[in-house]
C-alpha cells in the first residue's frame, strides 16, 4: 500500500525496519563509516602532534602540505568545468553535433592579461 501522492504513510518505514536485508546494508554503512573516522583521527592526531613537537620549518612544511592538498578539490573542479564548457567542451560538440550552432561558442570568459 505505498502510493505516492496520496497521503502520508509509515508502510515504507515498516518495510525497512521489518526486513533483515535493510538492517544489514544499514550496519554495514555505519561499521565502514566508524572505520573512516577512527582513521582519519588517528592521522590527523599524528600529523596535528608532529606538527606541534616540530620546529617552525617542518611546520611550515606541513602546513604547505595540508593547504595543498585542499586546492586538489578547486582544480580538479575547474577542470571539469573546463571540459564541459570550452571551446572544445561537451557542450559545444554536441551543438555542433545536432547542428544547432554553425562554430563553437565562447562560453568561458577570456584569460586576463
Amino acid at each position: 500500500m505505498s502510493v505516492i501522492g496520496e497521503g502520508f504513510t509509515f508502510d515504507n518505514y515498516w518495510k525497512f525496519l521489518s526486513s533483515w536485508f535493510y538492517w544489514s546494508y544499514l550496519f554495514g554503512s555505519l561499521r565502514i563509516s566508524l572505520y573512516c573516522t577512527f582513521i582519519s583521527a588517528v592521522i590527523g592526531y599524528s600529523i596535528a602532534y608532529a606538527m606541534y613537537r616540530s620546529g617552525p620549518r617542518t611546520q611550515l612544511i606541513f602546513g604547505a602540505i595540508l593547504i595543498i592538498q585542499l586546492f586538489t578539490a578547486y582544480v580538479i573542479r575547474t577542470y571539469a568545468i573546463m571540459l564541459l564548457i570550452g571551446k572544445n567542451g561537451i557542450i559545444n560538440k554536441t551543438l555542433l553535433g545536432l547542428n544547432i550552432i554553425q562554430q563553437p561558442m565562447r562560453l568561458l570568459s577570456p584569460r586576463p592579461e
